[in-house]
């Protein structure tokens, strides 16, 4: 008799099932909010390199653009486009720049960077020159 009590009041070894089931789910809930904040990080820092990019490109042609003189040929009225590869093997991207004659002695310059492929995504940015102002090279 003294032998059945000690087997009911020992404590049993290892986990029950129970035990093990809910650690497995709180595991792969942390696992699941893990590896889904990773990808948000990795898709926002992707929109951020595009975005640097897409401004880095436009303010490039904006200060080349004021560097030329008021009446150039490249201040007439009208819109332009050019096709920009950043590096070797990059992306290609679209660089469209439109100039107007908004009054006078003044030009508004609109720039917009598109990636080739990806139309939907667009970039723009717009600049008035004034002649009197002095944004003369």
């Amino acid at each position: 008799m003294k032998r059945q009590e000690e087997g009911i009041l020992k404590a049993p070894n290892g986990f029950s099932l129970i035990e093990c089931l809910v650690s497995l789910a709180l595991v792969i809930f942390l696992i699941t909010g893990t590896v889904e904040l990773i990808v948000l990080s990795l898709r926002a820092k992707q929109t951020a390199d595009w975005n640097m990019r897409a401004a880095s490109l436009i303010s490039a042609k904006l200060e080349s653009l004021k560097s030329v003189p008021f009446e150039a040929e490249e201040m007439r009225a009208g819109t332009y486009s050019e096709t920009v590869r950043e590096q070797r093997d990059g992306p290609v991207f679209r660089r469209t720049w439109t100039v107007e004659d908004p009054v006078v002695n003044m030009k508004r310059i609109q720039v917009a960077v598109s990636q080739e492929g990806v139309p939907a995504r667009v970039a723009a940015l717009a600049l008035y020159i004034s002649k009197d102002i002095g944004f003369l090279p």
